[in-house]
């Protein structure tokens, strides 16, 4: 039987008991009942012992941190020895729920127990605590999802539970990929508990000091407490200290009654099981697990033909580490209850490839009706199904948003001019100069080879040398001549379409000085499917940081596409690429046709430092006007009175103090505006941006610096901006022709 309540063998029944007399020490609430005590024993095969072992071990014995002591005001004292966790470990032993519930039941003691002690103690009232964060072994083990998932979660709900719950958090010997880690929980803290946050230096134990007396400080933190019942100078009777899980601990095996098997099925978006339930008050009870990834649950009760509500919220279950079970409880009864399998899960696609000539009735069907949706915008003769394809497979047949993609994208080129940008774009000389890759040759299919030796690049150099929009415009231009080009004449010479890239990308030299993303996400954007597959090689051990904080602007297509390759990357290579299309360096037979470097540096720019006498520091400022300055907290606004159409706003500005958002409004009546360009971000702290825009009609324009993005840092703006009439504007046009 299932080993649910009202679902046990007798035997079952009896192990319960046994159960429950052993651990009725630790079951002190209401909802430790028969259903709780039954998931610790099913996790265990009713092995009354492993079971026991697991609900007092797995998360006492393995969850790092606990309390030492007061601090001089009388607040308890939390140390929570971060680095040594073994994430990954404790979510193969134990169901995120509760992880999740048993550090709520720390934070319930403090209120029931802890806090009316310590105020009735100091006669004063005393609500939070003071807690040490110690990082010494923290590395990129910490970045695995599913425990930053875990840990924004218990976040969350700390800040919405237990607000002012926190005195001051310092944070002690804290590596340099702390930055990544913080990066990625950030958004999720509010900002009064950020300001709580004290990251100290080597020296931490004399900052400590002066907030808790050393008797109530272990040794390791620069007090003098020592255990109570063993000397140690780490309290590992007071401060669970973490580390690895024996694998003793991992739950991997189902309930499943014995006359039934498990099912299985490839998810894409979702999986839905109908149910007719013809008895109200039964259940429907699961077990399932998953490949590939989390997968979410949801519940809904069907009322009409159509009609459902959602009758169990969709939550994530991290059911490629533990088996998970439970059942839902059906109060009613109608038509149907629908039990959903649901985003994000991606195991296989066992569609089509989606391609000319490969695809289902279906795929055929929606390539139909996206051809007629979006006509107005199949000017070209290249504008064929290939081209329809790509779009269509980069949002997964999904008409509607591949419409809006591609007519997004159609917005985007007509403002950057991308048609004519292979032409018309002249590319900065640094750019040029100092921006890293370079084609090479064919794959094995006759797919482009394009090579980035990326932690070569100088990401400052290049960015105090030009700006965003032209380092951005620059790799367009690049995408757009193998569009209109390289695609075009690989596809004539092979007798197939051809319309993606092979990209090897060198990661040697690399840093986090190398995080960025706009560009990943504009290629995604307007040219999908553009990347046939993604080498990475060279990998340092920063990579998976970077990666981290990159990942989450590539869509899942994209993510597939990349391999990371081991050292020995460059067999892997050559069963793709000719040895004759790929340089020495990267395992071929290829030198430079002018030098004969192994590198081929006149066919891949080698990237290198950029000379400071292309930093741009001076700005293009009219010789009677001068900079303004403001301290910009939030947006600062300027109003300018334009009194003929067809005239211009210029401006001049750089920023102390980080980069800030500038857009454009018009005012079309009392107090309503009309936003005529889009906010974007300049880096106008590295370079001073200039730039002017169009007003088409007269009227009142508003120009707004934008610094709502990080408004808990001030922004110094020095500006200069004026209107040119037409006339004056014509003028200026001639003189610089």
């Amino acid at each position: 039987m299932s080993g649910t309540v009202g679902d046990m063998t007798p035997k079952q029944t009896e192990k319960l008991k046994e159960f429950k007399s052993k651990v009725n020490d630790i079951l002190e609430k209401p909802e430790h009942d028969d259903h709780y005590c039954l998931r610790w024993l099913r996790a265990r095969n009713f092995d009354v012992v492993k079971a026991e072992a697991l609900i007092r071990s797995v998360l006492e014995k393995h969850y790092q941190g606990g309390m030492v002591g007061e601090d001089k005001e009388g607040h308890p004292v939390w140390i929570d020895p971060l680095g040594k966790m073994d994430m990954k470990g404790l979510m193969r032993s134990a169901k995120r729920k509760d992880i999740i519930l048993s550090r709520i039941r720390f934070s319930e003691q403090l209120y029931h127990s802890v806090f009316p002690e310590r105020s009735k103690k100091y006669g004063k009232h005393i609500e939070s605590i003071t807690y040490i964060v110690d990082m010494e072994g923290l590395g990129t083990k910490h970045l695995w999802k599913p425990g930053l998932d875990t840990c924004i979660e218990f976040i969350t709900l700390l800040q919405d539970m237990y607000p002012e719950s926190l005195k001051i958090a310092y944070f002690v010997r804290v590596p340099r990929i702390f930055a990544a880690i913080y990066a990625l929980l950030k958004p999720f803290v509010d900002v009064d508990v950020r300001n709580k946050i004290h990251v100290l230096s080597n020296n931490f134990q004399s900052t400590l000091l002066k907030d808790i007396p050393a008797e109530s400080l272990p040794v390791h933190w620069g007090g003098t407490m020592t255990d109570p019942e063993t000397g140690d100078p780490k309290c590992p009777h007071l401060i669970n200290l973490g580390g690895p899980v024996p694998e003793k601990y991992y739950c991997q095996e189902p309930i499943v009654p014995e006359d039934k098997n498990l099912n299985k099925e490839i998810v894409k978006k979702k999986f839905d099981l109908t149910f007719e339930v013809k008895k109200k008050d039964s259940a429907i009870r699961y077990v399932f697990k998953t490949e590939g990834g989390d997968i979410g649950l949801s519940v809904f009760l069907q009322y009409g033909k159509n009609e459902i509500k959602q009758i169990q919220e969709m939550e994530k279950h991290n059911s490629h580490l533990v088996y998970e079970d439970g059942s839902i409880d059906c109060p009613e009864l109608r038509t149907t209850t629908e039990h959903q399998l649901s985003e994000p899960l991606s195991i296989q696609n066992i569609a089509m490839s989606g391609t000319v000539g490969d695809m289902t009735p279906k795929q055929e069907a929606k390539l139909k009706e996206f051809k007629a949706k979006v006509g107005d915008l199949l000017l070209k003769p290249e504008h064929d199904d290939y081209y329809c394809l790509r779009w269509l497979r980069a949002r997964n047949f999904d008409v509607e948003k591949t419409e809006e993609m591609i007519r997004s994208s159609a917005e985007a080129r007509r403002k950057i001019g991308a048609d004519t940008i292979v032409t018309d774009y002249k590319v900065p000389e640094v750019i040029e100069k100092y921006y890293q890759g370079g084609m090479v040759g064919e794959d094995k299919q006759g797919n482009p080879v394009w090579i980035d030796p990326i932690g070569q690049m100088d990401v400052k150099g290049i960015m105090r040398s030009a700006k965003k929009k032209d380092i951005v415009l620059s790799r367009i231009q690049h995408i757009e001549q193998l569009y209109q080009g390289q695609f075009i004449e690989l596809s004539k010479k092979y007798g197939k379409n051809i319309e993606a890239l092979t990209y090897i990308v060198d990661l040697e030299g690399l840093g986090t000085k190398h995080y960025g993303s706009q560009f990943a996400q504009f290629l995604q954007d307007n040219y999908p499917e553009s990347l046939k597959i993604v080498y990475i090689v060279r990998a340092p051990k920063v990579f998976p940081v970077i990666y981290a904080l990159v990942k989450p602007f590539l869509d899942v297509g994209v993510r597939k596409k990349v391999h990371v390759l081991s050292h020995n990357f460059q067999s892997t290579l050559l069963k793709d690429i000719p040895a004759e299309s790929l340089p020495i360096h990267w395992g071929g037979t290829m030198t430079d046709p002018k030098t004969g470097d192994p590198k081929c540096p006149n066919l891949i720019n080698p990237g290198g430092p950029v000379p400071e006498k292309y930093y741009s520091q001076e700005p293009l400022v009219p010789e009677d006007r001068y900079l303004n300055k403001e301290v910009v907290k939030k947006k600062f606004d300027l109003t300018f009175e334009v009194t003929k159409k067809d005239s211009a706003i210029r401006y001049v500005f750089k920023t102390d103090g980080g980069d800030i958002g500038l857009t454009v409004f018009l005012q079309t009546g009392n107090k309503q505006m009309k936003q005529v360009q889009e906010m974007e971000k300049h880096n106008s702290h590295l370079v001073y941006e200039d730039g002017s825009f169009d007003c088409p009609e007269a009227g009142t324009y508003i120009i707004r610096f934008d610094n709502s993005h990080s408004w808990t840092k001030n922004k110094t703006l020095y500006y200069f901006v004026d209107v040119i009439e037409p006339d004056a504007l014509l003028e200026e046009m001639s003189t610089d022709l």
